[in-house]
């Protein structure tokens, strides 16, 4: 485990310089679509930054160019499809890209993973070493999966550690070597063998955490020590979690990592601001914590960081998890009709716009869209409706020209898929109402038929047209 492999990198990692990478290939079943190559700015917020942005031409083919200064984990969205590949700085792809699952519920719009074939890969690429390790865990999980847990599997572990280093310790490439040790690290995870499990966690530490840099860039490295400090302010003394309710009630950032630092494992600041950020998210996903203070403390706390990455993250966390909040600015758009006019979200400044996500071959859709013509005669000179649907020009057309009396804006987002995580829409039909001023002020806004507890859109229209 010590050997070449297994011994941790240096503390500090320099950048290398930018050089131009190449993502290219045929996309058959993707003709006519947008495809955006976008990476993740970090591993807890999860938030992506767009890269470049191409079209599936006539041929099948695309092409773009982005610049990588390291190697990175690229997402790849097709259209409702996605695929994930990692870049190495200055290398061509070469992709093939897969048909999308056809999906039995139409109505649902998460967007769903494909395998793409890269073709031509080197034996030194980042894609071609991760496959290769990749099929000998594979082949490791599948002969040692019902022994986890015992003596067994640690010396099966260990034989499968030797394997590794003696498979890749020439190999020169320093975020795969990382990619490695953190996925071998979580195995040791799984492992809950009947020892002292305080002694093994220390152990633990000392071996992949301690005196090493914080590789927030790296998905094995994130995701062991997220695993490592999962449920961190739920597994406080008693004593200290009060502290840390009383640190956010107050927004006392200084004081919640004061009392994080008193833990041997959380002196370095570093590793300390990563487990507050992924704790804080924690908390605000459980709801045991003031969710608004939480929020608060996320923001404080990247201001006050002198660590560029840490206020990096906190920035992105906090936006992620305020995105649709009421009062949040809207995510803009850029949308053209099927009657020719590009609408924005500026065009409807001044005017309440409710937006419908909906799709023609749901039934569920329909059967709301046909209340929506009485709410458009009744309050459309409040309010504006814009209904957003992600098949093709000419299916819209086609289904518009049927129902003659929704004549308000009517748009395909074909290529423009990213709006269904913008606005974190998950099915349809969906909603979102927006103020006057583009702020979000229902999401998800109510149905145009009566909801649960007899509530629909049409109660929120007649509210706010008696204040207008």
């Amino acid at each position: 485990m010590r050997s070449a492999l297994f011994v941790l990198l240096s503390l500090l990692t320099l950048n290398g310089v930018c050089k131009e990478t190449t993502i290219r290939g045929l996309a058959p079943h993707y003709i006519g679509q947008s495809v955006r190559v976008n990476a993740y700015q970090d591993y807890i917020s999860m938030v992506e930054k767009s890269l470049a942005t191409t079209t599936v031409l006539a041929d099948s083919t695309f092409e773009t160019t982005i610049d990588l200064d390291r190697t990175t984990e690229l997402v790849l969205h097709f259209g409702q499809s996605y695929a994930v590949i990692f870049a190495d700085p200055g290398r061509d792809y070469q992709l093939l890209v897969p048909p999308p699952e056809q999906s039995s519920a139409p109505y649902k719009v998460q967007e769903e993973e494909v395998g793409v074939y890269i073709e031509n890969l080197r034996g030194s690429d980042i894609n071609h070493l991760i496959f290769d390790f990749h099929d000998y865990l594979d082949n490791f999980m599948y002969w040692t999966f019902d022994i986890i847990g015992s003596e067994s599997f640690s010396d099966s572990l260990r034989s499968f550690k030797t394997v590794l280093s003696l498979r890749y310790d020439p190999v020169d490439h320093d975020y795969f070597q990382n990619y490695v040790i953190y996925s071998v690290a979580s195995l040791d995870m799984i492992n809950h063998i009947d020892i002292d499990q305080e002694k093994l966690q220390i152990q633990r530490f000392l071996l992949y955490l301690e005196e090493e840099p914080v590789r927030y860039e790296n998905p094995m490295y994130m995701k062991y020590v997220q695993d490592f400090f999962k449920d961190y302010f739920a597994r406080l003394p008693i004593t200290r979690e009060r502290k840390v309710f009383k640190y956010l009630a107050t927004n006392e950032t200084d004081s919640l990592d004061w009392l994080l630092s008193l833990d041997p494992f959380l002196s370095r600041d570093s590793l300390r601001s990563l487990v507050i950020l992924n704790s804080l998210q924690e908390a605000y996903m459980s709801e045991d914590f003031p969710q608004e203070k939480v929020l608060e403390m996320i923001h404080e706390y990247g201001n006050q960081s002198d660590m560029e990455f840490v206020s990096m993250i906190a920035n992105n966390l906090e936006n992620r998890l305020r995105r649709m909040d009421p009062g949040q600015p809207a995510p803009d758009f850029e949308v053209t009709t099927i009657s020719g006019e590009t609408r924005t979200l500026s065009d409807y400044t001044g005017e309440y716009l409710y937006i419908t996500f909906f799709s023609p071959e749901c039934s569920a859709c329909l059967e709301e869209m046909n209340i929506m013509p009485t709410l458009h005669e009744r309050y459309g000179t409040q309010f504006r409706f814009l209904s957003l649907a992600v098949e093709p020009d000419e299916a819209l057309t086609k289904f518009a020209q049927s129902h003659p009396t929704y004549y308000w804006d009517i748009a395909s987002i074909r290529n423009s898929e990213e709006l269904l995580t913008r606005y974190e829409i998950t099915q349809f039909p969906a909603y979102v109402l927006i103020d006057k001023e583009g702020n979000i002020l229902q999401a998800p806004a109510y149905a145009p038929s009566p909801s649960g507890n007899y509530t629909s859109i049409d109660r929120t229209f007649f509210e706010l047209s008696k204040t207008d």
